[in-house]
């Protein structure tokens, strides 16, 4: 009867909306599924690319030719903090090399030298300078004048220490009246050029081999 066909006609056109929903359904999962699996795949490889970028930067950095602005042999006015004035009165005392102010006795030198503001205490922080940029590539006389001030003698120490600490104890430094007597006219170093001297120190260098 026309009832029965108008009945049938409904059920198939229902039939077929649904098919064509699920159909539809299933293209939209597929199309997210392709989508998060390209996204996934974009992650990969950009974190592989960072891996291999640091790999060859650790790599340049292990394989480098590293310079240091010290040697012991060095005259004793190249090390930090010893003027052409303080390089003579030191001569006069046998202290003519870098060698010879690392291996001085520091109370015994400052009884010779005989000036008031000379004293051992100040003796053990040239040493500390200079032992620091002999040891440390690429550290100039200033930053180890600021890294022996904030408390930091040994490489092995600088090199494990964190890095906010020790960018607040310089920046802290050098708005004193030492820290602007270590810098002069010169600015500041940025928190970067402090990251910087940690990463120096982890590739020291010993004395003996200096």
């Amino acid at each position: 009867t026309a009832v029965d066909t108008r009945v049938r006609m409904a059920d198939w056109i229902y039939a077929a909306g649904g098919a064509r929903e699920r159909t539809v359904g299933r293209g939209a999962r597929s199309t997210r599924s392709r989508s998060q699996s390209n996204r996934s795949s974009r992650r990969r490889r950009s974190e592989s690319n960072g891996s291999r970028r640091a790999a060859r930067s650790d790599s340049r950095e292990q394989t480098r030719e590293w310079r240091f602005h010290l040697e012991p042999s060095s005259d004793v006015e190249a090390a930090p903090s010893i003027g052409p004035k303080t390089a003579e009165r030191l001569a006069k005392v046998g202290i003519r090399t870098v060698t010879d102010l690392l291996e001085a006795d520091p109370e015994g030198i400052a009884e010779q030298l005989d000036v008031k503001h000379i004293r051992s205490k100040t003796i053990v922080e040239w040493q500390n300078q200079a032992r620091l940029v002999c040891q440390i590539p690429e550290l100039h006389g200033y930053g180890a004048m600021l890294l022996v001030a904030c408390g930091l003698t040994e490489p092995e120490e600088i090199s494990s220490f964190d890095p906010a600490e020790l960018i607040t104890r310089v920046q802290e430094l050098c708005d004193t009246k030492q820290g602007q007597r270590i810098l002069r006219s010169a600015d500041p170093p940025s928190a970067k050029r402090i990251r910087r001297w940690i990463e120096l120190a982890q590739h020291c260098r010993s004395l003996e081999a200096a």
